[in-house]
């Protein structure tokens, strides 16, 4: 049944397009004085501190690897991967881009399986549900499994694809995973995941070769601060200070909030600054409430992990300081959930300085319109988009 929110007809796409501009003019509007804030007394200083861990889920056991010798070639150390394929139209140039995941959601080692656990199954009911404050069984049963069970959903790309990886199993894929396209998920080690299936003659020292192989990938290549590494790499931006991050909704976005993480940590490292509007509060580890029912995923792996040293950022005024081009860079983090700014940013910036980014399910061509009006990134890049007339991959 379509929701009655002042359209009629329409995709999903239109009607939560339409919800997103609702919201994003009171956001807006409420933020409309042009005076920065009247200096005021500051908060006392939030003090964290670490959770006296208790037993069993303090540690793991590292699985013995085998000598680098006794692992094929393919396994071994890699060199940096080339640089993503991307599809050329006339429309303009669209560049892959997937979830990613914290570093900090990696174990250090290849955890020692337990025989009895072959493949760790998830579903959101029955025996394998686990509950908001769970997230630590729900990673341990991936660390003791050989594989965990996973499966193309709405798209190819999905968030438990890359928590598998993350804890030392290998994704085993149900169904899907051949349809996708060879520009989606372009740093996922596809090739080896695939040869890696349960069969019975593959030994342990073969399995934990490879599952190290996997881990090293993931390490390099998969994170939050690789995504936006690459897109900046794409867009020959790698020495911006200052980003502009916008978006119109404070929902969950996996592609949107992993970016936003990502750049968060990377300038930080360099001293820089990201300037989030709107703010989405379940990244934030300050508006942590307790429990995570309401968050998509029960928020597992992607919230919270921005700490105060994120946060401390002006959002106020940013018709103004783009007029003065205060960014180095802008990124829209979803052209589907709200573009705020759009006129000014397209008034006062090159589209050489624009990051667009349609992190949506599978959608078809979705918003070609936008193709040409910057550096534009999709997750799912399908046989229907790179079908699209005059097309083609570049390599």
């Amino acid at each position: 049944m379509r929701e009655k929110i002042g359209i009629k007809g329409g995709s999903k796409v239109d009607v939560m397009e339409r919800r997103v501009e609702l919201e994003l003019d009171g956001i807006i509007k409420s933020m409309a004085s042009n005076q920065p804030p009247a200096p005021t007394s500051p908060p006392p200083p939030r003090t964290y501190a670490p959770v006296p861990c208790i037993p069993p889920f303090c540690t793991f056991e590292c699985a013995p690897l085998p000598p680098p010798s006794t692992c094929s070639s393919k396994y071994g150390p890699s060199p940096p991967p080339p640089p993503p394929p991307h599809l050329r139209c006339p429309s303009g140039n669209v560049h892959p881009i997937s979830i990613s995941i914290p570093s900090t959601t990696i174990v250090p080692c290849v955890p020692l399986k337990d025989p009895s656990s072959k493949i760790a199954v998830q579903s959101s009911s029955g025996p394998y549900k686990f509950t908001s404050n769970e997230e630590h069984s729900y990673k341990a049963s991936y660390r003791a499994s050989y594989h965990g069970l996973t499966r193309k959903k709405s798209g190819c790309d999905c968030l438990r694809h890359y928590e598998i990886l993350s804890q030392g199993s290998v994704p085993f894929f149900t169904d899907g995973f051949e349809d996708c396209t060879d520009i989606v998920m372009v740093h996922f080690p596809k090739e080896v995941v695939n040869d890696s299936k349960p069969r019975d003659d593959m030994s342990d020292e073969e399995y934990y070769c490879r599952v190290d192989y996997l881990l090293n990938v993931t390490r390099s290549s998969l994170t939050t601060v690789s995504a936006a590494k690459q897109v900046l790499e794409t867009a020959g931006k790698e020495d911006v200070m200052k980003v502009l991050f916008l978006g119109g909704n404070e929902g969950v976005d996996y592609v949107r909030d992993s970016l936003l993480h990502g750049f968060k940590v990377l300038m930080r490292e360099r001293g820089g600054e990201v300037v989030d509007f709107v703010r989405p509060g379940h990244m934030y580890l300050k508006d942590f409430k307790g429990r995570n029912e309401e968050l998509y995923g029960l928020g597992y792996t992607y919230s919270h992990w921005i700490e105060s040293w994120g946060d401390d950022v002006y959002r106020g005024n940013i018709k103004e300081r783009l007029e003065q081009r205060e960014f180095d860079l802008v990124v829209f983090g979803s052209v589907y959930r709200g573009m705020p700014f759009w006129e000014e940013v397209r008034e006062h910036y090159g589209k050489e300085e624009i990051v667009l980014v349609d992190g949506e399910d599978e959608h078809g061509r979705g918003k070609e319109e936008l193709w040409g009006e910057g550096w534009f990134f999709m997750r799912e890049i399908s046989e229907e988009v790179v079908n699209t007339e005059g097309c083609e991959i570049i390599r």
